[in-house]
């Protein structure tokens, strides 16, 4: 993917499977995980520095350390649906190479 930033062209570094998941119809009250697997091809190690949710019913698991050059690890987004109806959530991952990704997670929950 190409990110143009002024005159300058930036890709990134951190490839990712997919950066969205369709729950389907889940029942509310029931936390579920969407599971999102990157690979880091920096020149060197990153980290996850932060995880920034849209919302309180949406926490991030992951590990904390370091992810190689090359090597692959996975990011969890685990929603626990309080209201019924549809939803549309995001979680923005922040690494300490200064890339960030948004992640999207959606569905429909049931009583």
């Amino acid at each position: 993917m190409l990110a143009i930033t002024g005159l300058f062209a930036q890709t990134s570094s951190i490839e990712w499977k997919t950066k969205s998941h369709d729950f389907g119809t889940i029942k509310r009250g029931i936390p579920v995980t969407a599971v999102f697997e990157f690979t880091n091809n920096a020149d060197s190690s990153v980290v996850i520095a932060d995880v920034v949710t849209s919302c309180g019913c949406t926490k991030g698991e992951y590990t904390k350390g370091p992810v190689a050059k090359g090597k692959s690890a996975k990011f969890e987004a685990i929603f626990n649906a309080a209201n019924v109806g549809s939803f549309s959530k995001s979680v923005t991952v922040k690494f300490s190479n200064q890339e960030s990704v948004i992640l999207n997670i959606s569905g429909t929950v049931e009583q």
